[in-house]
């Protein structure tokens, strides 16, 4: 049985597919010439590959950020199609060298795809993984840090609203540049189960094909053990109070 998130997915995918098709018939309708055509075989090549390999709901709820990262590369490719059409132009109005621009953005977004993929199914044990997991990389961060991360953020800002222009070369306003996005950064609290602080099964959203990071189940298996030993430690410690606390009674 479909679901209703499916329904929507499937019905999305109708949509771009629709659009696409009608975009292209008008394009070579109404503006006949080999430079649209390549672009009209960008936006086509680009639209079927997100289509039928990325726009799934196992990978936009499994990785959202970089789903919505590899959404924009594909809207930069897919909408200015539809854009110029509604507008009565041509897609290559205002490209100087157009066949040049239409192979190397198709270039770029077949390379990004097999990055994409490749970062998702591919395996990820590696000598870098394991050292990172080690020096803690990976672990959560606290509210109070995040919070820390957003002042910083919102102390650039300020710094930078002090400061009239950045010049060039200025590099300690460059740098403090690069830091206001992260006043940004609390608003990930709004969604706790992405920091790691609601935990979920999340079965039903794995993709089959994904391969099980043995070195995370290692740590958490033991993780595990030390909070049962724990457990079992504090079990017998009370056990032995309750006695001693018996026999003095008895005495």
């Amino acid at each position: 049985m479909i679901s209703s998130q499916q329904n929507i997915i499937i019905l999305i995918k109708r949509m771009l597919i629709i659009l696409l098709y009608g975009a292209i018939i008008s394009e070579m309708f109404f503006f006949p010439s080999w430079a649209n055509f390549c672009g009209c075989v960008m936006a086509f090549i680009c639209c079927k590959v997100f289509v039928l390999f990325f726009l799934k709901r196992e990978i936009i709820l499994r990785y959202p950020f970089a789903f919505m990262m590899f959404l924009s590369m594909f809207l930069y490719r897919y909408l200015p199609l539809i854009a110029t059409i509604v507008e009565g132009k041509p897609i290559t109005y205002g490209l100087e060298l157009p066949y040049k621009t239409f192979l190397l953005e198709t270039i770029l977004f077949m390379v990004s795809c097999l990055a994409f993929h490749f970062s998702m199914y591919g395996s990820k044990n590696n000598v870098l993984q394991k050292i990172l997991y080690k020096i803690g990389f990976f672990d959560r961060y606290s509210s109070l840090t995040i919070w820390c991360l957003g002042l910083v953020g919102l102390f650039a800002r300020l710094h930078l609203y002090s400061v009239d222009d950045i010049e060039y070369g200025d590099v300690t306003n460059k740098f403090m540049e690069g830091l206001i996005y992260l006043m940004y950064v609390p608003i990930v609290l709004l969604h706790p189960s992405l920091l790691g602080f609601i935990q979920y099964d999340d079965r039903s959203v794995i993709d089959k094909r994904v391969k099980p990071n043995p070195i995370r189940n290692s740590i958490l298996k033991k993780r595990m053990q030390r909070q049962c030993l724990s457990v079992s430690q504090f079990k017998l410690h009370s056990s032995v109070l309750v006695e001693k606390k018996i026999l003095f009674m008895s005495i």
